[in-house]
């Protein structure tokens, strides 16, 4: 039997408060080192894990269907897939293919009609608790700023942020220059980035993102996607984007779903899929 002594206590705190310095280091060094003008990481090609990696969420058979009788819409028709450990997935498909509809079901937010969700990752009262997502549209409160609508998350998530670790977050996503402003006045675009940094300030298992990049100019629109791919890596997260651009989906994913009319019409890995179509754009033109 271990005892739970003063001496375990310490060192503990000795490892909790290395975890953070480091994770510290880590932002600070993005920060510090990002170059607008780099695009060599931008042009790689993900490589699939070998050893096939573990499921963290299992969908099967899903069917969603809005509306009752003769008049309701399946937006979901048998849908299966698995998101996967450090395995980034892009869900894409055409609008009205079920992409939406896919994720909050995922996410708690839609009850399916049938079918079966399993979350097979570790959590205390829900698994939404190691879930983050961030939609393209959002509403708070009208009169909160920027700055107390962060503060409240931090605090529903008990996020384990020091002080540096979130100054250095707002930085990254250029929410320090807005701040200060009324969250419900805010233009698509910074919306943007207050959406996808609530979605990852507790550091979840998967995060979904949906069209990340929408709104966002050139320069910002790199630096978040640069970000959220360097960040998942070093924290562990599992990314699931929802998006409509091919050099998000060849930048971010490692693989591919695509969806049809509510069905999964394929799934591939994204260095397959340019080993045998040539590239992502000519995996789109056949799919999309």
């Amino acid at each position: 039997m271990i005892k739970d002594t003063k001496e375990n206590n310490v060192k503990k705190d000795v490892v909790d408060n290395t975890t953070k310095k480091n994770s510290e280091y880590w932002l600070e060094h993005f920060l510090a080192n990002y170059n607008k003008s780099e695009k060599r990481d931008f042009e790689k090609i993900n490589t699939p894990l070998k050893n096939g990696p573990k499921t963290l969420i299992k969908v099967s058979s899903l069917v969603q269907i809005f509306g009752k009788g003769p008049k309701g819409k399946k937006a979901l028709d048998g849908v299966s897939v698995e998101i996967r450990e450090n395995e980034n997935l892009a869900i894409v498909g055409p609008n009205g293919s079920g992409k939406t509809t896919l994720v909050e079901c995922i996410a708690g937010l839609n009850k399916p009609s049938e079918g079966k969700i399993e979350y097979l990752f570790d959590w205390k009262k829900s698994p939404m608790e190691n879930i983050g997502i961030q939609f393209q549209k959002s509403s708070y409160p009208n009169g909160l700023s920027v700055k107390k609508v962060i503060n409240f998350y931090v605090s529903v998530f008990d996020c384990k942020l020091t002080k540096k670790e979130l100054e250095s977050l707002i930085k990254i996503f250029g929410i320090d220059e807005f701040i200060s402003k009324n969250a419900q006045g805010l233009s698509g675009g910074q919306m943007q980035r207050i959406n996808a940094l609530l979605a990852v300030m507790h550091k979840p298992k998967v995060v979904f993102m949906d069209e990340i990049a929408a709104g966002l100019d050139i320069n910002i629109k790199f630096r978040i996607k640069k970000f959220m791919k360097e960040f998942a890596k070093e924290n562990g997260m599992t990314i699931v984007t929802v998006s409509h651009e091919i050099d998000e989906v060849e930048y971010l994913a490692d693989r591919i779903v695509v969806l049809i009319n509510g069905k999964v019409a394929a799934s591939i890995y994204t260095e397959e899929a340019i080993k045998k179509y040539g590239s992502v754009e000519n995996f789109f033109d056949k799919y999309i």
